[in-house]
């Protein structure tokens, strides 16, 4: 398994949006033809900081490899319409288990304080 379809398995939301919008097999292929782009992207940006490509090989570069494949075969329309319900419901999901952690007592205080040293990791101090 390529690194890429690694990636693009852990964006089951996405996959399941286009299972909504478009019909089963060509779901599949778009989906596979997305896993193609998404290699060819990562290649193309593999000298980006380790930091930055935390962000874009996990968030940006998938998103934009669906939505460049599938805006090919089925319109921009389609295409910009898969990618945001699936941030919508991924985001939907996200959030419901992170408003359950911060019911832990003294989880909102951990998480403010490892969120800053956390983002300057990820991103630089910039």
């Amino acid at each position: 398994m390529t690194s890429a379809e690694k990636i693009l398995r852990r964006k089951s939301f996405i996959k399941t949006e286009m299972d909504k919008v478009l019909e089963k097999p060509d779901s599949d292929v778009l989906w596979r033809k997305a896993a193609d782009r998404l290699t060819e992207i990562l290649e193309q940006y593999s000298t980006l900081p380790k930091g930055v490509r935390t962000h874009t090989d996990n968030f940006i570069f998938p998103a934009a490899a669906v939505y460049l494949t599938v805006k090919e075969a089925a319109g921009n329309e389609t295409a910009y319409a898969i990618i945001e319900n699936a941030a919508i419901a991924n985001t939907e999901t996200l959030g419901k288990k992170l408003a359950m952690l911060m019911r832990i007592p003294g989880m909102p205080g951990l998480f403010i304080r490892i969120w800053d040293p956390l983002t300057k990791r990820m991103f630089g101090g910039n």
